[in-house]
């Protein structure tokens, strides 16, 4: 803290008067003691820093401080801000339906190893894919696993086998919260295709733009849902601005696409929203003894970015 006095010392005499002080929890003013000689000069901070729980940090740092006290957990607020320079090149390829595949659960699965397989290196996740769920479920008492194993023989005709009916989604997908990773139904019977519905996932900030609109029809999405012509093409937007968006079919799929709706290929074009995307909040917390070492932190985010996308 530098001093200047208004009279007999001039401007470019400088008195220092160096202080440190402890602030107690519930205060917020404190003063500093300068001696009377000083009394009548203008005081100005040429320096001034504020070190929160500094003697409980020093303590910590030296492993003196009470271990209760080293696992109470420091809270974070973290978002992610991105700026894409170009948005239409983000995602590479188009999706293209072999105009031979009729079937639902082809078109479904050729679709998601398509997507996984342009997927950029940046994203930990596919930005689109298909799953289904069952209707039933829904007034189920129970995990979805329990559901799979009292439904599987309707849905193939055998019981459930992991080996056969799981990690039916690619790889990259298989993590993202709330999806089916079990096997589309191989059974066509009335009442499983009256209770199945398909679903579209797409990451955050991302658009699906279809070359027609027959083939989702027939997997039973509305024409609401599908939504206008942008142009040539029809555009689904992922409303989400945190993980991945998915949009439930309302009508049950044909399992079988008729005809009519195979007239046009189907081809599908990923687009981002937004070029300056800002995710919503997320939490994140260390333990106070591992929030010292700036190696934790890279761990902490490094987990904690993949749910952004």
């Amino acid at each position: 803290m530098n001093r200047k006095r208004t009279h007999e010392v001039a401007f470019y005499e400088p008195v220092t008067v160096p202080f440190r002080k402890k602030v107690r929890a519930g205060d917020a003013t404190f003063t500093i003691d300068v001696p009377k000689s000083h009394q009548d000069m203008r005081f100005f901070f040429s320096s001034f820093n504020i070190s929160p729980d500094l003697y409980s940090t020093e303590a910590a740092l030296e492993n003196l401080e009470d271990p209760e006290q080293g696992n109470t957990l420091v809270t974070y607020d973290v978002y992610m801000k991105n700026v894409f320079v170009n948005k239409d090149d983000f995602y590479p390829g188009t999706f293209e339906l072999d105009r031979l595949v009729t079937k639902t659960a082809t078109l479904m699965s050729s679709a998601n190893a398509f997507f996984e397989g342009h997927k950029p290196d940046t994203c930990p996740h596919l930005a689109a894919f298909f799953d289904w769920t069952d209707d039933r479920f829904k007034d189920y008492r129970g995990s979805f696993k329990d559901f799979m194993n009292d439904f599987a023989v309707e849905y193939y005709r055998e019981p459930l086998d992991m080996a056969k009916h799981f990690n039916a989604l690619p790889p990259s997908a298989r993590s993202i919260q709330g999806v089916n990773n079990y096997l589309f139904p191989t059974s066509g019977v009335e009442d499983v295709r009256q209770n199945i519905r398909v679903r579209l996932w797409l990451g955050p900030n991302t658009n699906a733009l279809l070359s027609t609109n027959g083939q989702f029809k027939a997997m039973g999405f509305d024409r609401t849902q599908i939504g206008e012509r942008v142009g040539k093409k029809y555009q689904i937007e992922g409303d989400e601005s945190m993980g991945h968006f998915m949009l439930e079919a309302y009508n049950p799929p044909q399992f079988v696409m008729p005809k009519d709706s195979l007239k046009n290929i189907l081809r599908i074009d990923l687009r981002i929203a937004d070029q300056v995307f800002i995710t919503d909040k997320r939490k994140l917390e260390i333990k106070k003894k591992d929030s010292f070492k700036n190696a934790n932190y890279a761990t902490l985010l490094k987990e904690g970015l993949v749910h952004f996308f």
